[in-house]
């Protein structure tokens, strides 16, 4: 893969320009990737992507002035000042301070990387138990934040990620669904593996007929539900009266007893890194401590209007505008438990789910479609048709987690039992 580079001239030349209007930055993003998508067991295509785009922000008098452009040159401060000129004032207390640190994380295992190497993982399926669709994407990533009070951050970050649907037929069909995403290169053969047992285990279900008080989530669900809750961390919510921890620092919340962590700083954390996207330094934050608020998720702005620290929470999706964003979500609970399928003499453990998108963020009150799940009786695993699964995440009584952690897009979470939901059958 090829290597990056900015032009740090050009770079300077617009801030300098800028710098004669207003408070500005530039933020530039480049990508180098390569994605093969899969299809019937096979790698039915191959795509090469290289991006590059550069978002220049000026604040005029507290009016600010955005443009996004595929080019670096002083066209961008024309038409950022131009802009600026005619919008309406926002909450501006300057941009974060000088801060100049270069990070890396780059898997030379990814740069050497050949989609050769699909061919064993492929080989896993068959024709009664199939890859119906899938894709395997790696690359690196490259970004740079430069402002006019002396930031200039930049970072290169490597990335490997694959999911897949794989359907068991075996007079009857089941699926299963799954994806993982790293800054280093895993093993797999060992994903789709994981991946066919869990289509194989989920054939024959049957229906609930005795409804068990304890639920017990897979990581990859319970990091779906708790996607709903931390979004009211966000400053930015908390500020539009948005966010159900409103006025709640030092309260406890609910039945929760959880603790939340954001790291920024985890080693090789999928979104780790030392800096924002808006080139503010990165801290590890206790958000919530035994199910007691602690703190909320700020950047530059609101750290500044909160008068508190700020935490480094300044994300961006390309070079766009950015917004309060998580980097490295960990969770702990005081009730651990080794063997969790033992635990209980009957539980359900719920795999997947749909419909979450329709949960509400501010209530934490959800109800999804449960697509793969277990009836547990004394360790034994039996697997159940589709019901309807709700409840209200605050309301939720956690019985324990065990150590089995999994990345979930940055969500950090073990298998995690509980009461206090309701099942439709």
């Amino acid at each position: 893969m090829e290597k990056f580079s900015f032009n740090n001239e050009k770079i300077e030349k617009v801030i300098k320009e800028g710098s004669k209007f207003g408070d500005c930055e530039i933020y530039i993003h480049q990508l180098n990737a390569t994605t093969g998508n899969l299809h019937k067991n096979t790698i039915t295509s191959v795509e090469s992507t290289k991006k590059f785009s550069a978002g220049f922000r000026i604040f005029i008098n507290k009016r600010q002035g955005y443009v996004l452009s595929s080019r670096i040159d002083e066209e961008l401060v024309k038409k950022a000042v131009k802009i600026a000129k005619l919008s309406k004032e926002v909450d501006f207390y300057g941009l974060p301070e000088i801060n100049k640190k270069v990070y890396k994380n780059v898997s030379e295992k990814i740069l050497n990387f050949e989609l050769e190497n699909v061919k064993k993982f492929l080989q896993i399926f068959d024709d009664k138990v199939t890859l119906s669709e899938g894709a395997i994407s790696y690359g690196v990533e490259a970004n740079k934040i430069v402002n006019s009070n002396g930031v200039d951050c930049e970072s290169e970050i490597s990335f490997f990620g694959i999911s897949g649907m794989c359907i068991a037929d075996k007079g009857n069909k089941s699926t299963a669904i799954d994806r993982k995403e790293e800054c280093f290169l895993f093993d797999i053969e060992n994903f789709g593996k994981n991946l066919r047992k869990k289509a194989m285990e989920s054939l024959n279900p049957k229906k609930i007929n005795d409804i068990p008080e304890v639920i017990i989530f897979s990581p990859e669900v319970f990091a779906e539900i708790l996607s709903l809750f931390i979004s009211n961390f966000d400053a930015y919510a908390v500020d539009k009266g948005e966010s159900i921890l409103a006025g709640k620092i030092g309260e406890r919340i609910g039945n929760l007893s959880l603790t939340i962590i954001d790291d920024p700083l985890m080693h090789n954390g999928l979104n780790s890194t030392p800096f924002d996207d808006e080139g503010c330094p990165t801290k590890k934050n206790f958000l919530m401590e035994d199910g007691i608020v602690k703190n909320f998720a700020y950047d530059w702005t609101m750290a500044k209007k909160f008068n508190v620290e700020p935490t480094g929470n300044a994300v961006r999706i390309e070079a766009n505008l950015p917004f309060i964003g998580f980097h490295n979500i960990i969770i702990d609970d005081k009730n651990k438990i080794k063997k969790i399928f033992d635990e209980y003499d009957k539980a359900i453990y719920v795999c997947s789910v749909s419909g979450m998108h329709t949960a509400n963020p501010v209530t934490t009150e959800f109800s999804v479609n449960v697509e793969r799940s277990f009836y547990i009786r004394n360790g034994n695993k039996n697997p159940l048709k589709n019901f309807i699964l709700s409840g209200k995440f605050t309301d939720i009584k956690i019985l324990g987690i065990d150590r089995s952690v999994e990345n979930r897009g940055g969500i950090y979470v073990p298998n995690v039992a509980c009461v206090g939901l309701k099942i439709v059958a």
